[in-house]
């Protein structure tokens, strides 16, 4: 209570749990009717701070919590500390130019073992012979983390040596190149995949239920059972119990009757998709359509290679346009794809209906409208272009990061800081997303911080910024 003490120690004086709130019963008759000089639990509390504060007389500690150990983001302290901040910024300045906030507030390291302890700060300390041991042992062996490749594969001036091996390529060969630059150097210019393919850990439970990996692949063979037997409902009920049992004899869902009731909950889910899907996809256009095109480049010789050629082959057109679709939210990697084939099929000659991408998933739709020539020609020269540059040296492009940067500076209007800040949210971990950072090969190539270079930042703005102009989204 009120008795002077040299040090007072307020501790734990986090948001929500100071004041403390008290759930008076429901027959309490004087909560509906209060009186002055009632009794209130908030209220003793704050006279119990004020106390706590008069009784100190040379140094007050007051702590709380200030970061989430979810996903690190700012927690305020306690209304009444925050009260008492304010008050000390209004009443106080200091001369060195520091509000008095920062003059006040003493940010703590989350380890007690942290390095700051021991580095001579004034007002971070500790005496702990056991932390500074374990602080001297990590700064000691902490080793520079290198990228994997830190210089060009193949020097200037030379001929190309992957032209051969690269001369053609099919437009899924683009897609999985832009789907992760780095692994693709990885895999086809190093001939290594990093220990990742060889692992393979072994189930040691049964299946009770599916996760979202396994979700998402029975859901793709439904979807791909329904579309092929669009219209013959009479063999669509036939064979829909054999599919059933066929997926429950390969181990893949639970057993019982908990399988068939996973089995019937995305079997749902895929129904209600492939009815939205199918009035775009009832006339196939059957037919050998394909086309291979040479990418040209602004000159052939500054940019030797440019005679890389694509091809593609087209088995998704039907009467609507060329139509792809993924029971499944829509990922940059997804449009891409989708991108990559609307160039090709505005280039491909002796086609006579309207030349339409559509793009489905179950979060929405977009459409891609026709182009003239020459504008897909210089799309695709410039993709191939970055193609190249990913051969030789990893490409600072990653889908879902590039994305949000390049949809927060055309879209939104954001400047560059503000656009890095939306970036960072997809390449770093957050609670219910696991970030790009965290992709075996960007992280070998690129190491676990966002590099925010002017590179990042033009191959971001080159790859999405005529998709994002261009899109058209779907009522359907």
């Amino acid at each position: 209570r009120s008795i002077p003490f040299k040090v007072v120690y307020l501790v734990g004086m986090n948001d929500g749990e100071y004041p403390g709130t008290f759930q008076r019963p429901g027959f309490d008759l004087i909560d509906k009717k209060r009186e002055l000089c009632d009794w209130s639990k908030r209220n003793e509390d704050k006279y119990l701070f004020l106390e706590s504060i008069l009784s100190a007389r040379k140094k007050l500690f007051i702590s709380y919590t200030g970061q989430s150990i979810k996903d690190n983001r700012e927690i305020p302290p306690s209304v009444l500390v925050s009260e008492l901040l304010d008050y000390l910024n209004m009443a106080y300045s200091v001369g060195d130019g520091k509000s008095i906030h920062d003059h006040v507030v003493i940010k703590h390291p989350l380890q007690p073992f942290s390095k700051r302890y021991f580095t001579g700060e004034k007002r971070i300390f500790s005496y702990s012979m056991e932390n500074f041991c374990a602080a001297a042992k990590s700064v000691s062996e902490k080793k520079e983390n290198l990228p994997l490749i830190r210089h060009e594969l193949m020097a200037k001036g030379k001929n190309f040596n992957m032209d051969q091996q690269f001369k053609d390529i099919s437009v899924d060969d683009l897609s999985f190149f832009f789907a992760n630059p780095s692994r693709f150097i990885v895999k086809n210019i190093l001939n290594s995949d990093l220990g990742v393919d060889n692992y393979s850990a072994a189930e040691t439970r049964e299946p009770f239920d599916l996760d979202f990996l396994e979700q998402y692949l029975i859901k793709d063979e439904l979807l791909s059972f329904f579309v092929e037997q669009q219209g013959d409902v009479v063999r669509k009920e036939q064979d829909e119990l054999s599919f059933f049992h066929a997926l429950k004899a390969s181990g893949r869902l639970p057993h019982g009757k908990m399988g068939y009731a996973e089995f019937k909950k995305n079997e749902i889910e895929v129904k209600e998709f492939a009815a939205n899907l199918g009035p775009y996809i009832i006339d196939r256009i059957n037919g050998n359509f394909e086309v291979k095109i040479i990418a040209p480049g602004s000159d052939a010789n500054v940019e030797p290679g440019s005679g890389i050629s694509v091809k593609a082959v087209f088995n998704n057109l039907f009467d609507s346009g060329q139509v792809f679709f993924r029971c499944a939210k829509i990922k940059p990697k997804d449009i891409l794809h989708a991108w990559f084939y609307h160039l090709l099929f505005n280039l491909m000659p002796d086609y006579k209906k309207e030349r339409i991408t559509l793009l489905f998933g179950i979060d929405g739709s977009m459409k891609f409208s026709p182009m003239e020539r020459d504008a897909a020609l210089t799309e695709l020269a410039k993709m191939v272009s970055l193609f190249r540059q990913g051969l030789n040296l990893p490409l600072s492009f990653f889908p879902d990061t590039s994305f949000a940067f390049a949809e927060a500076v055309i879209d939104k209007n954001k400047k560059d800081l503000d656009a890095l800040k939306a970036a960072e949210k997809k390449w770093y971990s957050g609670f219910y997303n696991r970030g790009e950072n965290e992709d075996i090969y960007i992280k070998a190539c690129f190491g676990e911080d966002l590099p925010e270079t002017e590179e990042f930042k033009d191959n971001a703005l080159n790859v999405f910024e005529l998709i994002l102009k261009t899109w058209e989204e779907l009522d359907h």
